[in-house]
């Protein structure tokens, strides 16, 4: 009987460690862990895709603020100077979601780091993906260089729009590049109970208009910004004297170089009506913010990831486009290129052309529906699909390539 039991155990322990010998570690690289609510969205939106499609694997990522980052997403999370020593133990690389293809000005650096990662992937013939990646224009010869001679050797490129397709296009790449979705658009939304009681804690009640979340971000000079700042306090007032709306202020951004409450904080100070605003002090998750904009009846948003969450929840938006500031990629390109593949570019404003009358208009005529129409529902479908297509495509490339595929070398196409 003993000799039995000794047999079967053997067979459950040799079974299972072949089970274990068979996952495969899958590192996750992108700019998370910097407080910013869109990129955590992206990060949980690839680790649903993927988990969906490579059950069998094991994912770990890299992060400024790497226990956060674990607690959030419930995956290991190391420091970003431990990605080189981490690289050799892992079984392929994902370079995920953002705008993460760019040299604009002081995102140079982190474009240099990134390249610098997949060069080193590539020589320790590691599988690579760039995954429903953004890409603006590049200005510099050394980011252009560095996009051919690097891009082209990893084995999977898929972006996020057909603007980020054309942008590297025309850079000479000669790999296919897929066209695909901003992973956020996988996102669930927390329940209303969880965002209400979110509200209740930042003092925020519930009244009897209707409610209006209103997303900015910092721009650049004081005198541009004290200018944006007057027309979307005049916004918040018409719609708090013409609708009795209740004005909340969403944070997407809370880092210490890229804050959001500073620009909103001013501009609740110049409305007339400011007792009828409140902004969003503490820290979001990417569900709470969704739900959030779930419970509203209009959204105005500089950034992007509001525009997909109300996409997402069939919320009235209106997205505001212009110039920003030095420290971060500008936002036009890519929300232009969300609201284009959902067929919503009637919902874009520059305010820095279009007259207020104009802007207010537009604002009456969206929050007299309790939603958006004109087939958003099949568009925005349709991109949920083809974020799990993003997923499948990056489980058949590197399965392939884990089962003895073409390895390409840096310096060979």
């Amino acid at each position: 009987m003993s000799l039995i039991l000794r047999q079967k155990n053997l067979t459950y322990r040799t079974v299972r460690s072949i089970h274990l010998s068979n996952r495969k570690k899958i590192a996750i690289l992108g700019w998370y862990g910097a407080f910013n609510v869109g990129d955590e969205a992206i990060l949980s939106g690839i680790l649903v895709s993927l988990k969906s499609v490579m059950p069998n694997s094991d994912f770990v990522t890299f992060s400024l603020h790497p226990k956060l980052t674990a607690r959030l997403h419930g995956v290991k999370a190391f420091a970003y100077y431990k990605l080189f020593q981490i690289l050799p133990k892992i079984d392929a690389l994902v370079v995920g979601g953002g705008t993460l293809l760019t040299d604009w000005q002081l995102a140079l650096p982190l474009f240099l780091y990134l390249i610098s990662a997949v060069g080193w992937a590539k020589i320790l013939r590691k599988p690579v993906v760039l995954y429903a990646v953004g890409a603006e224009p590049f200005s510099t010869r050394l980011g252009r260089f560095l996009v051919r001679i690097i891009l082209n050797r990893v084995d999977l490129i898929t972006v996020r729009g057909h603007r980020s397709k054309r942008a590297l296009e025309m850079l000479g790449l000669a790999k296919p590049i897929h066209v695909t979705a901003d992973p956020a658009l996988t996102l669930q939304p927390a329940d209303d109970g969880e965002a209400e009681e979110m509200l209740k804690r930042e003092e925020i009640g519930i009244g009897e208009g209707p409610r209006v979340v209103v997303s900015l971000r910092r721009l650049r000079g004081n005198g541009q910004s004290v200018k944006f700042e007057w027309l979307v306090a005049e916004i918040c007032d018409f719609l708090v004297e013409s609708y009795g709306a209740e004005v909340i202020f969403l944070p997407m951004s809370t880092s210490v170089y890229d804050d959001d409450r500073k620009i909103m904080a001013e501009t609740i100070g110049m409305m007339k009506n400011r007792e009828k605003a409140r902004l969003i002090i503490g820290r979001l998750t990417p569900q709470e913010a969704m739900a959030i904009i779930r419970l509203s009846s209009l959204l105005v948003s500089m950034r992007l990831h509001p525009l997909i969450f109300a996409a997402e929840t069939h919320t009235p938006m209106i997205a505001l486009i212009g110039r920003v500031n030095h420290f971060v990629p500008p936002s036009n390109n890519k929300i232009s290129e969300f609201l284009e593949m959902i067929n919503q570019e009637s919902l874009i404003y520059n305010y820095e052309d279009a007259s207020t009358i104009d802007l207010l208009s537009k604002i009456e005529e969206l929050i007299a529906v309790s939603h958006l129409g004109n087939g958003l529902s099949l568009d925005v479908e349709t991109l949920e699909e083809a974020c799990f297509y993003n997923a499948r495509l990056v489980g058949e490339s590197v399965n392939y390539l884990w089962e003895g595929g073409v390895k390409f070398w840096p310096w060979r196409k």
